[in-house]
């Protein structure tokens, strides 16, 4: 996700930057009067707020995990790796998990793991009712943070029919 509400609800959460994986984490004011950077040292393709606003967990480039403090202290990477189509979703609001969801791929697409962050323990949280035949990557994932809500949108692509015509002039 590139942007999401921080807890307190005055700020936005803007992921931004040159390309995708280059980017910086800013802070923008609701009213629309500021603008300030939170991080820039570092790459990232996605990233999850905590409940408090004080924390974020960001996606590297390699699909390596990073905890990182919005505001001063060093970055620290975490024990957890994305498998390719994986994208990081939420925070819960105790702070103890992440949600993974796989976006794309015709094996697993549509599972969500629910990921320690502590010792990065993975199990599988929820599998969505997709036919990977006919939804090959979803669109967008929201899950509260008590785990209580679960939206998701998909692309649908029917199956194929294919009919063989004989006889034709």
């Amino acid at each position: 996700m590139g942007a999401q509400w921080h807890p307190d609800g005055r700020l936005l959460l803007h992921a931004a930057g040159p390309e995708p994986g280059r980017q910086g984490l800013y802070a923008v004011d609701a009213s629309g009067s500021g603008f300030s950077p939170l991080r820039k040292e570092f790459s990232f393709s996605s990233f999850v707020a905590n409940a408090q606003g004080t924390s974020a967990v960001a996606a590297k480039a390699d699909g390596g995990l990073v905890l990182v403090p919005l505001g001063e202290g060093p970055a620290r990477d975490l024990p957890i790796q994305l498998a390719s189509g994986e994208r990081l979703v939420q925070w819960s609001g105790d702070g103890r998990f992440l949600y993974l969801v796989q976006f794309e791929g015709v094996a697993h697409i549509g599972r969500i793991d629910r990921v320690e962050l502590v010792g990065g323990k993975r199990s599988l949280w929820r599998q969505l009712p997709l036919d990977s035949a006919e939804v090959p990557w979803l669109d967008g994932v929201a899950i509260s943070r008590d785990g209580s809500r679960l939206a998701y949108s998909f692309e649908h692509q029917p199956v194929a029919d294919l009919y063989f015509v004989d006889g034709l002039n």
